[in-house]
């Protein structure tokens, strides 16, 4: 997580920790600390880097409009969170049944 100021904004990074399946989907949690710092932002944005140098830059105020409580999943070891899973393509979060279409950049 990163925090910081532009123009008078506050600007709140998150890089959360993402994995990657034998099938090729990518998937990582946010937790409600990670999701009640970037709620608190002006600007919140999430970069998630899956291997093949694929990074996706994600703007967290329009996926938090389906991140709702109802689809939360609750364990021992993650706690309450959200699952996200990234395709090629799309994002799926898990019980939400639309995609979210983003492009991923290539780092070279």
């Amino acid at each position: 997580m990163y925090e910081g100021v532009s123009n008078g904004k506050k600007l709140v990074l998150c890089t959360p920790k993402s994995k990657l399946h034998v099938n090729g989907r990518g998937w990582f949690d946010l937790n409600t600390k990670q999701v009640d710092l970037l709620d608190g932002a002006d600007i919140s944005l999430l970069a998630v880097r899956l291997e093949g140098n694929k990074i996706y830059y994600i703007d967290f105020k329009k996926l938090r409009k389906v991140m709702t409580p109802d689809i939360m999943l609750k364990n021992p070891h993650e706690g309450e969170h959200w699952k996200l899973f990234i395709w090629d393509i799309y994002l799926k979060v898990s019980g939400y049944e639309k995609e979210l279409y983003i492009q991923p950049k290539v780092l070279i």
